[in-house]
Order: structure tokens, then sequence, then C-alpha cells
């Protein structure tokens, strides 16, 4: 395990791919974080002390056939995704949407080098890839996140100092990157920064290791209208059988 301070810059650099599980929880981040979070952004203004963005949790996963370094993303995936996403808003804003490119796209290539889950890659995409900020077309979180950051930064006037806050914003904000080696246990150490959060199911897990992203278009054909049913989280749900704790009913699909 390694454990090192480290900048947006450090974090995502282009010979690295950032990845989170293909069939991991969608981004669920509200308003309540996004105005937190841009009302942060906006205090870097005022002061020059680092912002601390908390833990990001990664496992070392070696390397693509591109041999870029792939790091899988344990926990941090709510905090990456909103730093892309508004990065992507502030850096236009600054006039400056070149420099999003060489500072979120891998290198040599048109992939963002965070990798979003199954469910939110085409909004995510989508946004990314912009030419011309205008508004997302998805109905997803990630397009509601960067439609609703986009007119709130607007109206708080962050186009009038968007050059000062992408230079503080590059050079003080601050992760604690945590890598884990292949042997670590991720779900143990999930568990430690995570105590009062709530933790991967068993079902999870399974469909991140059974599943991978070669596997989208089997997934989509033969078990997304099982699992994405939109009936209650009906995957989700643990039966009630007595007093007895008892799996969840994708756990009990699974086993």
């Amino acid at each position: 395990m390694i454990v090192n301070l480290s900048s947006i810059q450090g974090l995502f650099q282009t010979n690295t791919v950032l990845r989170i599980p293909f069939f991991q929880r969608p981004y669920v981040w509200n308003k309540e974080n996004w105005d937190l979070f841009l009302s942060d952004m906006m205090d870097l203004l005022d002061t020059e002390d680092n912002y601390q963005m908390g833990a990001v949790l990664l496992k070392d996963a070696g390397k693509n056939e591109l041999g870029y370094h792939v790091l899988d993303v344990v926990d941090g995936q709510q905090r990456l995704t909103t730093m892309v996403i508004f990065s992507k808003i502030l850096y236009a804003m600054a006039g400056r949407s070149d420099q999003f490119n060489q500072n979120f796209l891998q290198e040599d290539t048109i992939k963002c080098i965070l990798e979003p889950s199954r469910v939110d890659t085409d909004d995510f995409v989508e946004i990314v890839f912009q030419d011309t900020p205008a508004d997302a077309m998805g109905t997803g979180q990630i397009a509601n996140a960067y439609n609703y950051m986009r007119k709130k930064m607007k109206e708080m006037g962050f186009p009038d100092v968007a050059n000062t806050i992408y230079r503080k914003f590059k050079n003080q904000v601050e992760f604690i990157k945590i890598v884990l080696s292949e042997s670590d246990n991720e779900q143990f150490m999930f568990e430690r920064l995570n105590a009062s959060g709530r933790p991967l199911s068993t079902g999870d897990k399974l469909k991140n290791h059974l599943l991978t992203r070669e596997n989208r278009d089997l997934y989509d054909q033969m078990w997304a209208p099982v699992f994405e049913s939109g009936v209650d989280d009906f995957w989700g749900v643990l039966p009630l059988k007595g007093r007895k704790k008892q799996d969840t009913n994708i756990e009990s699909f699974f086993f």
C-alpha cells in the first residue's frame, strides 16, 4: 500500500486510467452535495491554504493493452466524477478548454482518464467531449450535475473569476491518494474509510467480478432487462423471513 498527498494533476496523469468498476452503482450526488462543493471552490479565492478532498482509494490493476497504468477506483467515485464535471465547466469559463483535454484525457487517445461505470458512460462521454458548452441532453444524475452546476456557477459569478479559481483549483486542491497492491484487501480498507457508509454488497462485488466492459453487449442483451427492470430496486431488497438475516435477492440469485 502506498499513501501520499496528491494534487489533481498528480491524480489525473495522462498515462493512467482511473477505472470505476463497469457495473458499479451510478453517480448519486445531489444539489446539496453540489452546492457545498461549489461554495468550497469559490472560497478558494479567500485563502492560500490547501483544500482537502479526502481520501481516494485505488487498487493497482497493472497495465492495459496500451501500456497505461490502470487503477481501479475502490472509493472516491462521487468526488472524482464531480471533479471532472466541474473542471469541464470551469475550464470552458476560463477559456481553457484545450487545457482540459490535456489534463483529463489519456495520452494519445480520445478517452477520459476517468472511466465511468456502465450506467453513467453515455452522459459522461457526452459532457467530457462537448466542443461548445451547452446543456447536457441526458437524463441521468451526471447530466443533472453538469446542467445544475453550470447554471449555478454562472449565478455565483464564476465566469468573472474563472482564471483565478482555475489556478487555485490546480494548485491548492489535494487528495490523500491510497494505492493498494494486488494482494491488499480493498474491501477491508473501504470499510475502514467508510465506517458509517454503505459498503458494497456481495451482489455488487459479484457483478463487478463476473461482468466486465468487454461483456457490455452481452449484458445489455441478456441481463440489463433482469437487473435494471426499475421495479423498486428489487435486487437490493432483503427478503423478510422472520428475524434471521437474509441475503439480498441478487445474492440469492448468484448463490
